[in-house]
């Protein structure tokens, strides 16, 4: 249930990933996509993961809150940024991404 949970918090987050940087719309959109972010990380804060997932739930949760960050200084400056805190965003994905490839590979081998 937990896989479930994430891919469809992944799956959203990056249509309104899309949304944000194609629509021109960014302070409205913006808003939303903020909101749900802080929403997914509240959510993700008081579900337990399975043990074999704790890497992935962790790094999930950076990302979640780097792109918090980052999202209240774009919508502040009216504009995409290209700053430190969008970098260590960027780097969370990547983070979360790998941790993800990790439990894939090893419940594989299992």
């Amino acid at each position: 249930m937990y896989l479930e949970l994430l891919a469809t918090a992944t799956a959203t987050q990056q249509d309104l990933a899309t949304a944000y940087t194609q629509t021109g719309r960014l302070a409205e959109v913006g808003q939303y996509f903020r909101a749900l972010n802080i929403a997914t990380t509240l959510f993700f804060e008081q579900v337990e993961p399975p043990a074999a997932l704790s890497e992935v739930h962790a790094a999930f949760l950076n990302w979640q809150k780097l792109g918090q960050e980052a999202l209240a200084e774009e919508i502040a400056a009216g504009e995409p940024v290209d700053n430190d805190t969008t970098r260590r965003y960027v780097e969370a994905n990547q983070e979360f991404a790998q941790a993800m490839a990790a439990f894939v590979e090893a419940a594989q081998a299992a």
